[in-house]
């Protein structure tokens, strides 16, 4: 019933969440770019970030429709409500990963965003 359901569409988003978490890693490593270029002047960090943010769109686009194709018909959802489940489990991999993102821009270190990125 609808507690299957639930853990299912939750289990979807941790599948797909969890692993881009390491994706945080390299924007970390990065950092010696984006100082170079905010002290230059060339652009700011909100810059940086929003280019970064948006660059990752049709990642998270392709994961979630790869995650829909092998699991919404595997957990048994009905057919005709695919459209609004493929947006809200984009959304819900792209905010998480965002936030992700903007521990990374805003920590000093890369031990302070992984702690950070339990909450």
């Amino acid at each position: 019933g609808a507690v299957f359901a639930i853990a299912a569409i939750f289990f979807m988003t941790f599948v797909l969440v969890i692993p881009m978490q390491a994706a945080v890693i390299p924007l970390i490593e990065d950092r010696a770019v984006l100082y170079r270029e905010a002290v230059s002047g060339t652009y700011s960090r909100l810059t940086y970030g929003l280019g970064q943010l948006f660059a990752d769109i049709p990642f998270h686009f392709l994961n979630t429709v790869i995650m829909y194709a092998i699991m919404y018909h595997l957990v048994g959802f009905r057919a005709g409500g695919q459209g609004y489940f493929i947006f809200m489990l984009f959304l819900a991999n792209w905010s998480v990963m965002s936030l992700g993102q903007m521990f990374a821009l805003l920590t000093p270190n890369e031990e302070t965003a992984n702690g950070l990125a339990g909450l």
